[in-house]
């Protein structure tokens, strides 16, 4: 009973996982790089609707003039290719990742 028990737990931690842990986190794993970029987007864009916006745009068709983060990260890292999630599985993603790491959240 007991193994059945460990396995269903170990196979719904499989299977559950948000949509950014299954497209972004792979990548994106760094907790202290994630706050930056989200702490980036909310002094650019101060609220919810605007930073989940201007993220998927970015995602969707990467430009440096679109970009929050300074020339020297670009410069070392590059520019990010366009996201081939599709639009529903991307706004999922950036969803879970805002409600992760937005800094309202942080603060309490």
């Amino acid at each position: 009973m007991r193994k059945t028990i460990i396995l269903v737990l170990i196979l719904s931690s499989c299977i559950y996982s948000d949509s950014f842990e299954k497209n972004c986190q792979k990548c994106h794993f760094q907790e202290r790089q994630l706050q930056m970029f989200m702490s980036r987007y909310t002094l650019k864009y101060s609220n919810e609707d605007d930073i989940k916006k201007a993220i998927f745009y970015y995602l969707k068709a990467p430009k440096i003039e679109d970009s929050v983060m300074p020339s020297g990260f670009l410069n070392r890292w590059g520019l990010k290719e366009s996201s081939t999630l599709e639009d529903r599985e991307l706004k999922k993603s950036i969803d879970d990742y805002y409600n992760r790491y937005n800094l309202i959240k942080l603060l309490n």
